[in-house]
């Protein structure tokens, strides 16, 4: 994919997106609470990844990291924010049936940035620490790269389910622990369609405006 492409891709997710969260806001805003920004990182654990019409051959990954930060807005029980994260993953091994494992190439690494409209929901309580659950929609930019030059990347669907807690420190600061599944369509590199789905678990903070 071209970067004129990645790059009206990449805008025309983020405008659907920012629509489709700022519509709603205007007949409840008055009955938010605020809004925030988010910020965290931690690490990321990809799901070996079958290799479309292989025979059952799959690549599997080392534990890579995670980065991202999220705007959004806080009705009390119920949040919604546009999400950017960033994730990154070594490979390991090839693995072909009836031939055992091959090491990766030098180098050879799988990154993938999302953009997400995420939507939660807070168990608020009297204790400084609320639990929530969550879920998301939007796209992802991947790309493969190793030491040689080789690059290439795809742009697809991707979603996702999250749980976790926030933990009140002042009236506008909260410490965060999050576990994510997040997955996509499968992306395709030179022909080929691989899996791509993650666990992820992160830690960060959220500042209330």
């Amino acid at each position: 994919m071209n970067g004129s492409c990645f790059f009206h891709k990449s805008l025309w997710y983020s405008l659907v997106l920012a629509a489709t969260l700022c519509w709603p806001l205007s007949s409840a805003l008055a009955q938010g609470t605020g809004m925030y920004f988010s910020v965290f990182g931690g690490g990321t654990y990809l799901q070996d990844s079958e290799i479309d019409n292989s025979g059952g051959s799959e690549f599997t990954f080392d534990t890579g990291w995670n980065v991202g930060g999220a705007i959004g807005q806080d009705y009390g029980n119920f949040r919604a924010e546009l999400e950017l994260a960033y994730r990154e993953n070594d490979f390991d091994t090839l693995e072909i049936p009836g031939f055992g494992s091959f090491p990766a190439t030098a180098g050879e690494n799988i990154w993938s940035l999302s953009y997400m409209l995420n939507l939660y929901w807070d168990f608020e309580n009297q204790s400084p620490i609320t639990p929530y659950v969550g879920a998301g929609i939007g796209g992802a930019t991947m790309e493969i790269s190793d030491d040689f030059g080789f690059e290439e990347d795809d742009t697809v669907f991707a979603y996702k389910g999250a749980a976790g807690i926030l933990w009140n420190l002042t009236p506008n600061l909260d410490l965060l622990v999050n576990y994510s599944y997040f997955a996509t369509s499968d992306p395709e590199f030179s022909g080929v369609e691989a899996e791509y789905a993650t666990h992820n678990v992160s830690g960060g903070i959220r500042f209330m405006f």
